[in-house]
């Protein structure tokens, strides 16, 4: 009988995502990439972590390595964390289809913001004074709902299937004071129509309900993130729900925009597939807006008369049509 001794001195191959982030030009423009954006974080350190979400999501070996680095890059630049732990943001592994059989597909990175992301964001304003989210119980009154939100020492909790809804609440350090609430049947309306299929929701349920609250309040309030990363946290929110990619560094003339790889979910629930898309000049800078086929339009309509959605925003992400745009309009008059 004989035993087989491994040399410790042999190292595995590193997976393909390594090996690119490690390339010394790339290296060198996510550096650059990290000062412009005043992060608070090092190279060394950004790919460390990079790394560390990789090897605890096997599917991402599969993705490209520049989608996979542009997605973690854009939560770093918008001052996010994107180890899963910590619930500011989620990089999922989703399969793309390459044709109309299914079987042959692509994996792709999305980005999922958690609410406590949404939440660090609206901190980096500077202009709330406080906010928060929470559950709300059957047996719950305004004065128990509001110590939930804010007190030191919140009342007690009740069972999961107590709850009846979620709300989220702010104040403004102007005083302005906001809160919105959901009930079960609209959050789980919004998931069947947005997020089926998201392994997001479905490991993480609770979570998901108190950012899908929280996102939509933040859309009545002071803007999100600081002077500093505006551009980069008006970017990643596009992103957030979809796969995309900022322009990676093999390009020494690159502006570090969004490019065009968005997908929306399809009707199996469990993958996204690509839509088309184009560039637009806002006051942000080059943002990607969709154009939305008839399936798409559904949602959207059912979006707006939900409320989730403003008007303003819907021409922010969307390149619609003039027969698109007559329709959007006639919810609005």
């Amino acid at each position: 009988m004989s035993n087989t001794i491994q040399n410790p001195a042999e190292k595995k191959p590193d997976n393909p995502i390594a090996k690119y982030v490690r390339q010394e030009h790339i290296m060198n423009g996510l550096t650059r990439r990290l000062t412009e954006a005043k992060a608070n974080i090092n190279t060394s350190v950004f790919v460390t972590n990079l790394l560390d979400i990789v090897r605890h999501s096997p599917d991402l070996i599969k993705a490209e390595p520049e989608s996979v680095v542009a997605i973690c890059l854009a939560v770093t630049m918008m001052g996010l964390k994107f180890d899963k732990n910590l619930g500011q943001a989620f990089i999922i592994p989703f399969k793309k289809f390459e044709d109309d059989n299914k079987k042959d597909y692509r994996i792709t990175p999305q980005l999922q913001i958690g609410w406590k992301g949404y939440k660090a964001l609206a901190i980096q304003s500077e202009q709330y004074k406080r906010i928060s989210v929470t559950e709300v119980y059957e047996f719950d009154d305004e004065e128990a709902v509001q110590a939930r939100l804010f007190s030191l020492v919140p009342p007690r909790k009740g069972n999961p299937n107590q709850i009846i809804g979620y709300v989220a609440a702010y104040e403004l350090k102007n005083g302005y004071q906001e809160s919105h609430f959901m009930t079960i049947s609209e959050l789980e309306a919004h998931q069947k129509n947005f997020s089926k299929g998201n392994p997001v929701w479905q490991h993480h349920q609770h979570a998901m309900r108190k950012k899908t609250v929280l996102k939509y309040l933040l859309k009545s309030g002071a803007p999100l993130g600081g002077l500093a990363n505006q551009i980069y946290v008006n970017q990643a929110i596009s992103l957030d729900g979809h796969g995309a990619m900022l322009d990676t560094f093999d390009n020494k003339d690159s502006t570090g925009v969004i490019i065009d790889n968005t997908y929306e979910q399809n009707d199996d629930g469990n993958v996204y597939e690509h839509v088309a898309e184009q560039q637009t000049q806002t006051q942000y800078g080059s943002v990607p807006r969709m154009q939305l086929n008839e399936d798409g339009m559904k949602k959207l309509e059912s979006a707006i008369m939900g409320g989730s959605i403003s008007y303003n925003e819907i021409f922010y992400r969307y390149d619609l049509t003039d027969e698109q745009v007559n329709r959007i309009n006639s919810f609005f008059q």
